[in-house]
């Protein structure tokens, strides 16, 4: 099971430390079932307390929820990423050590991209240069936005049309790459075959999910209500009545 919450990194007046105002990505994967439960806590706990324009969740609570979970350091929206690549290097072995830490030497990788963009390149020689130093395992993985690379130019309308801009706008929101896309193992192995332990490792941290699903069993919750209503009519008479009040003119 794999989430992909935002970590923030951001004091109560909503400044980050180094002066940016961003949260950063980070992969969540639920080893056993208590990693799902700590992960369902995460993202409820993300959009009910940590929620500034996106949801998120800081060290303190990931430490408190982070039995059972494996993490990855992310794209290059990640918290390490982003300090390898504006050279602050003892800012980011400070943060790759407090993550080992947090989560167990066993339980955090530095995750390797290869998507076609000139700066990911750069960064994977960074990213492998500190998990060497700091004895961290490496991960292949590859940032997906759609199934096939023939997908790319649909995707790149779409976020068109998300973000109110035209194709022709040189200034939008534009991927440099058509590499974002669902590779196939071969491709995998291929793009990493000078480094095959990143491609073991994913291998291996799949194999190391084992959540178990109870299905067939309704799990929501079962209300008594008054006057022998069902619960569909009760719903249809809430509906009709927040209608009633939307549409109710308001106040000269």
């Amino acid at each position: 099971m794999r989430s992909m919450l935002r970590r923030e990194a951001v004091s109560k007046k909503k400044q980050s430390p180094d002066g940016e105002g961003a949260s950063f990505h980070l992969i969540l994967l639920a080893r056993d079932n208590n990693g799902y439960r700590n992960l369902i806590t995460l993202v409820t706990k993300a959009y009910t307390e940590g929620f500034y324009y996106r949801p998120r969740i800081d060290m303190n609570l990931l430490e408190q929820y982070s039995g059972g979970l494996i993490a990855l350091t992310s794209c290059l929206k990640g918290e390490i990423p982003y300090y390898l690549q504006r050279g602050m290097m003892d800012r980011a072995r400070d943060k790759a050590l407090e993550y080992k830490h947090l989560l167990g030497p066993d339980n955090f990788y530095i995750e390797l991209q290869e998507n076609g963009l000139p700066e990911q390149e750069e960064l994977n020689k960074k990213l492998v240069e500190l998990a060497r130093d700091l004895h961290i395992g490496i991960v292949a993985t590859n940032d997906c936005h759609y199934m096939r690379r023939e997908d790319a130019k649909a995707h790149d309308i779409l976020v068109c049309i998300q973000t109110g801009k035209s194709v022709n706008d040189k200034n939008r929101l534009h991927f440099t790459s058509d590499g974002l896309y669902f590779k196939s193992p071969e491709e995998m192995k291929t793009a990493f075959r000078e480094l095959p332990e990143a491609i073991l490792n994913t291998r291996a941290i799949a194999e190391r999910c084992n959540v178990e699903f109870t299905l067939g069993v309704n799990l929501l919750p079962k209300y008594e209500l008054e006057n022998g209503k069902t619960p569909d009519a009760m719903l249809g008479a809430l509906a009709y009545e927040g209608l009633a009040k939307r549409l109710a003119p308001k106040p000269l």
